[in-house]
């Protein structure tokens, strides 16, 4: 149930007042559900722009986006100006918040997307402003997220630079930001302007040549530790043919002082040219693409220091169906890993989604384009609740581009066969872990169906995400097995069937919504599966799931052990969920008094206001020393280097005299005294395992689930007001996320953002540059 207290402010004779603020319990997952919305598809087309009414062809930069709601522009459509609009990261609610006309001072056509500050959209139009239409320059313009407000806050002229091809970017009150064109025969430029529209400041006019960058293009500025970063698409010392023209980094202070080229790119098989898009910070290294260069002179990855040293080449673009080619965009980062964007390559050559790690290497195409849901992406993405948003700038039901979302869900990625993966993590509201294992087949008959009736999740009312984890033997790895499975009279889509053997997914990076089989030489598997939203029972009953193992050869595919583990949501709990599962495999055994051990990293998990925590594990060996009488003993399981369940964590009972041994299990502890924000669960061989040594394959899924109590939305102190806005702090927990929104009318509310921000202090100060004096509001505080 939504709850919430408003505070009401009235613009007047301000006294500071302290209100508590009740919490308005947002019943919307904090990360890529499985079970409505976006989250229902790895890939989800959430508007198509028809060219009319709603605009068409969104460019360059990434989607603002606060809460459940994108913002961006379309260049065309609406009558050829173009819009700014709104939709909601389900895909409802599209509207038109702003449609630029050919009547002065409007801007016309923007190029670029906006940038949010409080509730205010600040963007830039390649043509309008002062002149009409196309006879116009360009503009700098402000809109409030609601549609209100319009305004032109610049008018660009040839004497100052004109026409951008991209976004601004908000400084607190100053906006920065370049243009194509420079100021009499300059080649583009870099200027700031408050947010007020006073006092524009040309702060750069590029020139081009060998100590110059020359035409800035689809990207933006990045600010840090008081310096400006960004690309051009040409300038620079030179290229392999010995012109200056290939493209350069640079920094500049923010009163245009100090500009330095960084990187002069120079084309080749070993460089990138033409970089379109802007640069992401991680740590001091800036990450960036080139649209062309490389090996195949389709573009590139690269890093390069701060301070201009390290310039590395992390990848290069080949096109082809697997893989994807000239770039126009930025990178986003997550964790460990960046995800971009490519104009074409794929399997229908007109663009891809794709990710790669840090250091260049496991790149993997999470989406190829098809024309029906958009066509070459030249935008951004940006990263929200475990999703990326972006747009496609053709394709789509009338081909006038897309705004599109692609689940990720994943917070981590190893190669399959090669290391251990955090494979699943995020948070929920009201939610909980629900982990089950029956035991099965210990000797039974080859391709007999299985089915189980054991599985009944508590009463809830959605599954967030869910696996189904079956350890299988038989046979060798050189064989192949096809497996179906049926959940509830419908067939899983991820196993229908679902084909493995010795080298199928044995090098696949790690994905979702894939299912996975995770084996070597010894026989033995664990298939993984990922179970769509609407499959499961959410009333209590149980679940029936029907296995069907075929094979086309001589694996007997006998299944020893099924498990179902689910992230559930339901209202009749109040608490914040965070959990973390990781999967892989290797051998593992201890040799001669070497022991061998494997470590999953699970997390990030915040440890405030934490209740319970609870480890999960499954795991499975083959020992195929004959003789071995007492298989799984010393083998042992660590949570973040405290021991839990003795030495025989895998110890199978039985006669083994005379034959290999095969054992799966499953096992559950409470890790609240050793719970950390970031944990490590360990499975080792001990050394003093006597001989013969345990020389065996080893396979873990592992499932982490913290309960932590959900926070109140604290209190609001309204500090006074001035010329700026309203100032007003808030106090709470330091966990959790926020949004203060306010309204001027609550007898027809429409409520607007004013801030959103997770707490890590439990202080906030902010200011509502909307308020002015003679004027009311109402405020509300909400968590998640």
């Amino acid at each position: 149930m939504n709850r919430s207290n408003i505070m009401k402010i009235f613009m007047k004779n301000i006294t500071t007042t302290k209100l508590n603020i009740s919490s308005t319990l947002k019943m919307a997952v904090a990360m890529l559900v499985l079970s409505s919305g976006v989250a229902s598809a790895q890939f989800s087309v959430l508007h198509s722009f028809t060219g009319g009414a709603d605009g068409a062809n969104p460019y360059y930069g990434a989607p603002a986006i606060t809460g459940s709601t994108i913002y961006g522009t379309a260049n065309l459509g609406a009558g050829g100006g173009g819009v700014v609009f709104s939709v909601n990261t389900d895909g409802s609610g599209f509207a038109v918040l702003h449609t630029f006309t050919n009547v002065a001072p409007d801007g016309y056509q923007p190029l670029g997307t906006v940038a949010l500050s409080g509730s205010t959209l600040y963007g830039t139009t390649y043509y309008g402003g002062s002149g009409n239409g196309t006879a116009g320059y360009g503009t700098v313009f402000a809109v409030n997220t609601d549609g209100s407000g319009y305004q032109t806050l610049h008018s660009f002229t040839t004497s100052t630079g004109y026409k951008p091809y991209g976004a601004v970017i908000v400084d607190g009150s100053t906006l920065y930001g370049m243009t194509y064109y420079g100021a009499g025969t300059g080649v583009g430029s870099i200027y700031s302007l408050p947010t007020d529209g006073s006092s524009f400041t040309n702060l750069h006019t590029f020139v081009g040549g060998m100590n110059d960058g020359s035409r800035p293009l689809g990207g933006s500025l990045l600010l840090n530790n008081g310096a400006l970063y960004g690309t051009t698409v040409h300038g620079g010392t030179g290229s392999a043919i010995g012109t200056a023209n290939d493209g350069v980094v640079f920094s500049v202070n923010p009163d245009g002082s100090g500009y330095t080229n960084l990187v002069n790119f120079t084309g080749g098989t070993t460089n990138g040219a033409n970089p379109y898009g802007s640069l992401t910070l991680v740590g001091s290294k800036l990450y960036g693409m080139t649209r062309i260069g490389g090996s195949a002179n389709l573009g590139t990855i690269f890093s390069v220091n701060t301070d201009g040293t390290g310039y590395t080449n992390l990848f290069n673009f080949t096109g082809g169906t697997t893989n994807g080619a000239n770039p126009n965009g930025s990178l986003t980062l997550d964790g460990p890993v960046l995800f971009g964007t490519t104009k074409t390559g794929g399997t229908s050559n007109l663009g891809t989604v794709f990710m790669v790690n840090l250091d260049g290497s496991g790149f993997n195409i999470l989406h190829s384009f098809t024309n029906a849901d958009g066509a070459n992406p030249d935008g951004d993405l940006t990263l929200a609740n475990n999703a990326l948003y972006g747009w496609t700038s053709a394709g789509g039901v009338s081909n006038k581009g897309t705004v599109f979302a692609q689940g990720i869900g994943a917070s981590g990625y190893a190669f399959l066969g090669q290391g251990f993966t955090n494979g699943i993590s995020g948070n929920v509201a009201n939610g909980g872990l629900y982990s089950s294992s029956t035991r099965s087949w210990p000797n039974g008959a080859v391709g007999t169906t299985y089915t189980n009736t054991s599985f009944a999740l508590p009463v809830c009312d959605s599954v967030v995400q869910s696996r189904l984890v079956i350890s299988v033997w038989g046979g060798t790895a050189d064989y192949t097995c096809q497996m179906t499975v049926n959940i509830n009279g419908t067939n899983l889509p991820a196993a229908s069937p679902f084909v493995f053997g010795s080298t199928t997914f044995m090098n696949d990076a790690y994905n979702i919504y894939a299912p996975h089989a995770y084996g070597s030489g010894y026989g033995t598997w664990l298939v993984t599966l990922p179970i769509p939203g609407g499959m499961l029972r959410t009333d209590g009953g149980t679940n029936v799931i029907v296995i069907s193992e075929t094979t086309p050869d001589y694996f007997d595919g006998r299944i020893y052990q099924v498990t179902l583990a689910a992230v559930y949501q339901s209202s009749a709990l109040t608490n914040v969920f965070d959990y973390a599962w990781a999967e892989g495999s290797a051998d593992m055994g201890s040799y001669y008094g070497n022991p061998l051990q494997r470590t999953a990293t699970l997390g990030p998990i915040s440890t405030n206001g934490v209740t319970d925590a609870s480890i999960m594990a499954v795991f499975g060996f083959a020992d195929t020393t004959t003789g071995d009488t007492d298989p799984g003993t010393n083998d042992r399981l660590y949570f973040n280097g405290a021991q839990l369940g003795g030495d025989n964590v895998a110890h199978v009972d039985g006669d083994y005299s005379t034959t290999a041994a095969y054992g799966f299990g499953s096992v559950t502890f409470d890790g609240l005294t050793n719970l950390l924000a970031t944990n490590t669960v360990t499975f080792s061989v001990g050394s003093d395992v006597p001989s013969p040594q345990e020389t065996k394959l080893r396979y873990q899924f592992v499932a982490l689930g913290v309960t932590r109590a959900a926070p109140s939305a604290g209190q609001l102190q309204i500090t006074g007001i001035d010329a700026t806005g309203a100032h007003l702090v808030w106090s709470g927990a330091t966990y959790g996320n926020y949004w203060i929104e306010s309204t001027t009318n609550l007898s027809h509310v429409a409520w607007s953002a004013v801030t959103n921000f997770t707490s890590t202090s439990g202080t906030m100060t902010f200011t509502d540059s909307t308020a002015t004096n003679g004027a009311s509001r109402f405020y509300r505080a909400k968590t998640q």
